[in-house]
């Protein structure tokens, strides 16, 4: 009965106060998932040239950029002509903040939105209220794939440096308890103070948890599988590495479902299949591109992205800074949302070696070798130099030499005897601005090498 009132009720008034359309956007998300490839990709389509019409009329920074490059909008008729239009950049954002900004969109029917990304650096833009809409409409929609019903109890790991443990104010108080949310902010936590926080979410009872898989993990590792008993977990904002997933649902034994998410409208969500990551292509066209092509079903590429929804600043063709590998094959839960198969972190979290290999978080931490290390808690990887690594490691009693010589073999054996490798222990490992907890920390300019 809660769930209707919710649903029926409490979302369309959210709607109406935040001059908003999720329950339509919800519905709608609901039936479009079952389209054909051919109706999807007609939708994206017609998307797309409206949004190419608005953006030339509308916003300096796109007039200009497509009379700069002979850009006529009818030029734009699918996302096959995507490639005639230059990539966007963070940089390119932040300097043009003001020409990047539609004029003609009412000050009610938008919002300002930050995000840090796991490369720490800080963006904050515009957003329609259909954009934002459409990232909660999806969002919802990839937890009901895993169980979760609009006024489910759930426990939300959460990390920012803003956000305090105990949320004050009336709103928030409100809102958490008409969502049945309790929030607990991991940006500084350790797993002494996450244990602490154990006698909090045994009394919630949450029904499901949703988080930063770092912060998952660590629950996994610090709680009894009988005090917390969810139906279903949900982690994003960070790689999943095999070794979280395994931890995760062996403690809490139920499924995880993994998400991605991003500025720019990008976001891809596991199904119960667990075949890989389903695009919400309604409301974004994503690209995967390596050397100026786009990449074939299979190959890893970068990911670029252009919103569909965001009329107030329109991103497109924007490189997020991900790496991603496309897969053309369908799902067998019969949805046609298209797939990604991997999700390799950004383009900050991959090592170029000398002879000009690239690591990825997976071919460094998914090996079977890292699995059977039982003595390693937790570990980061930085690269100063293109031969100089560093791999911090936090440790337990059942840490062995053994231990540390597999370690060393492992990262000699993937990066080569170029390259000068270090083991450090540490008691800590920090997290980045954004409160992420990074696998790998890059110092080089990637994408210049």
């Amino acid at each position: 009965m809660y769930n209707k009132i919710i649903r029926n009720v409490c979302l369309p008034i959210n709607d109406v106060i935040k001059h908003g359309s999720l329950s339509k956007t919800m519905r709608f998300l609901d039936k479009s998932q079952w389209w054909t490839k051919e109706e999807l990709m007609k939708y994206q389509n017609i998307k797309l040239r409206k949004l190419i019409h608005h953006s030339y009329d509308n916003v300096p920074y796109y007039h200009i950029l497509f009379k700069k490059n002979n850009i006529r909008p009818d030029n734009i008729k699918t996302q096959e002509d995507l490639d005639k239009i230059p990539f966007l950049t963070k940089k390119e954002i932040k300097n043009n903040m003001s020409s990047i900004t539609s004029k003609n969109i009412h000050t009610r029917n938008w919002s300002v939105s930050s995000t840090g990304g796991t490369s720490g650096e800080t963006l904050v833009f515009k957003r329609s209220n259909q954009s934002r809409d459409f990232d909660w409409a999806a969002a919802f929609r990839a937890w009901r794939w895993g169980g979760y019903q609009i006024g489910d109890r759930y426990l939300d790991l959460w990390s920012h440096p803003k956000t305090h443990i105990n949320r004050k104010g009336v709103i928030n108080k409100l809102s958490d308890r008409l969502r049945q949310r309790l929030i607990i902010n991991t940006y500084d936590i350790d797993r002494v103070k996450l244990r602490n926080c154990v006698p909090i979410i045994k009394k919630f009872k949450p029904k499901f948890l949703r988080g930063y898989s770092s912060a998952l993990f660590i629950l996994s590792k610090v709680v009894n599988p009988e005090e917390i008993q969810p139906e279903g977990v949900f982690t994003t904002a960070e790689n999943l590495t095999q070794n979280m997933r395994r931890s995760i649902e062996e403690t809490f034994n139920c499924m995880v479902f993994d998400g991605y998410s991003g500025e720019g409208g990008a976001h891809a969500n596991e199904c119960d299949r667990h075949e890989g990551y389903h695009i919400h292509s309604e409301g974004v066209i994503m690209e995967f591109i390596k050397e100026g092509r786009k990449v074939s079903s299979g190959e890893t590429g970068e990911i670029v992205v252009t919103d569909l929804n965001n009329y107030k600043m329109p991103f497109i063709r924007y490189r997020i800074g991900d790496m991603g590998i496309p897969f053309h094959e369908a799902c067998s839960c019969k949805r046609t949302l298209p797939l990604i198969s991997e999700l390799q972190g950004r383009v900050s979290d991959i090592i170029v070696t000398p002879t000009g290999k690239i690591v990825t978080r997976p071919s460094f931490f998914g090996s079977s070798n890292v699995m059977k290390i039982t003595g390693l808690d937790e570990y980061q990887v930085i690269q100063e130099k293109i031969d100089k690594v560093t791999i911090l490691v936090i440790t337990n009693q059942e840490y062995t030499k053994q231990c540390e010589a597999l370690i060393m073999g492992m990262a000699e054996d993937i990066l080569g005897k170029e390259v000068d490798i270090k083991l450090k222990h540490t008691n800590k490992i920090e997290v980045a601005p954004s409160g992420k907890r990074k696998v790998i920390v890059s110092k080089l300019n990637i994408l210049s090498i």
